[in-house]
């Protein structure tokens, strides 16, 4: 810095400090301009005040520096905390949701074989279908219970695949219907679509729609009725609009409390009987997933009139759209040659049972090494589909189906891989998929979704 331009700064600085503090500034001049040295030994006060304040500057900017150090390392001890925490409640969940699918699967399994088989009393059949009833019911509870738990620490995301509408439709109609008609209530299905095949969240929306069901049929006097309506509004570079609703004749909701029905926990309070009542949750998760696809999750309804339920979403439409080969057929069934890599002895038999029974040819693996040998040995497209749970001794799913597709094979691209797994989370479908499986089917499984997605 130049020599005049410190001494006339230095000289601004003493003006000020003698005008405001009172001391007499000894007269060191030369010239218009100050001698910073001879300053120092002219007014060794003004000099000390000086020093004062650079040094009180100084130890003001390390106490702010090491003050947002503190700082800045707590709040980071506190993320990784919370990281640590929500790793380990998400493995918590992961485990515990497979410990009760696992169970779940052979109850649901084995009452879905007894149900179809030919002659049974009616009596049986009835309390089959009621327990069917209440193991598709538990399952729902768990489903609440894992999927408010992942919303309230942020961590559900939407898996993005390509499927049919309609078969998403008529998948939710073949378990819903059953129920209506238990309870005598007319259940109804009204489709006005042009482009069934779209991307989304299949898994997401039909849950949605099942949980809007669920409340229409529980809330509903024998003799009323629920119609499911699934409506094309737009079509508009390359998305289309679908409007989505779900109306009953049922109890209704009072204007009063329709907002707090969309809140976790919370239940209208008119007219509702002890068993009726259940989580609080359906309605609470149903308008997350709405709002994380982009809709609104609204309501009209009146006091002893019935509800109404609606919300529309713009989806992506695919590629797949009129496309014949993908039409549901269960006569195609009777030609597939399916491997079963299970290792548990009864969802095994019950699977292969269920296969079996519409003319499936099912050959069983028990762990994963031995999926792969048995697929790598065999003819050139032998097997039309590989059923693969992913929790296997020796090779789990993922890596038995990576092996799969790394393989020299010819047929190696070709064959479809479904998973076939208790894992029900977002990070379970996306690790699937990056092993090479096509499709996901999750436990306890519902044999009619599972027969659609063998030949899909």
């Amino acid at each position: 810095m130049d020599t005049r331009l410190l001494n006339n700064m230095i000289h601004n600085v003493i003006e000020e400090i003698s005008k405001y503090s009172g001391l007499k500034v000894e007269a060191a001049t030369s010239g218009n301009y100050h001698s910073a040295i001879r300053i120092a030994y002219a007014n060794p006060q003004i000099l000390t005040i000086i020093l004062g304040l650079i040094f009180a500057l100084i130890v003001l900017i390390i106490c702010i520096i090491y003050r947002y150090r503190l700082s800045m390392a707590k709040v980071q001890a506190e993320k990784e905390k919370a990281e640590a925490e929500n790793k380990a409640k998400s493995d918590f969940l992961s485990r515990m949701s497979h410990e009760i699918r696992t169970p779940m699967n052979a109850i649901i399994g084995l009452t879905d074989i007894t149900v179809r088989k030919e002659n049974l009393p009616d009596e049986i059949r009835e309390n089959m279908q009621k327990l069917q009833s209440a193991s598709y019911y538990l399952l729902s509870l768990l489903n609440d219970i894992l999927d408010v738990s992942r919303i309230n620490s942020g961590r559900v995301v939407l898996n993005i695949t390509a499927f049919s509408l309609k078969n998403v439709v008529d998948d939710i109609c073949l378990m819903m219907d059953e129920e209506a008609r238990r309870k005598n209530i007319i259940f109804e299905k009204k489709i006005t679509i042009d482009d069934y095949w779209v991307s989304g969240d299949e898994i997401r929306l039909k849950q949605i729609i099942m949980n809007l069901l669920s409340n229409a049929i529980k809330y509903t006097e024998p003799g009323g009725k629920v119609v499911l309506s699934v409506i094309q509004t737009a079509k508009i570079d390359g998305r289309g609009g679908y409007r989505i609703s779900v109306k009953d004749t049922g109890i209704g909701i009072a204007e009063n409390e329709q907002k707090k029905v969309f809140e976790a926990f919370e239940q209208s309070s008119g007219n509702i009987n002890s068993s009726l009542k259940g989580t609080g949750l359906g309605l609470a998760i149903s308008k997350n997933f709405v709002e994380l696809m982009g809709g609104t999750l609204s309501l009209n309804s009146k006091l002893g009139e019935g509800s109404d339920f609606y919300f529309s979403i713009s989806l992506k439409l695919s590629d797949m759209n009129n496309d014949e080969s993908k039409v549901f057929n269960e006569k195609n069934l009777n030609k597939l040659k399916v491997l079963l890599a299970e290792d548990n002895d009864l969802n095994a038999e019950i699977t292969t049972e269920l296969l079996e029974y519409k003319g499936v040819s099912v050959e069983r693996a028990c762990n994963g090494r031995e999926a792969v040998d048995l697929f790598i040995e065999s003819n050139l497209y032998y097997y039309d589909v590989i059923l693969m749970d992913i929790q296997m001794p020796e090779l789990n799913g993922f890596e038995a189906s990576k092996i799969i597709r790394q393989s020299n094979r010819e047929d190696a691209k070709a064959v479809k891989i479904v998973a076939l797994t208790a894992n029900n989370f977002t990070e379970d479908i996306e690790e699937a998929k990056k092993s090479g499986m096509d499709d996901f089917i999750a436990k306890p499984i519902n044999v009619d979704n599972l027969y659609r997605k063998l030949i899909r």
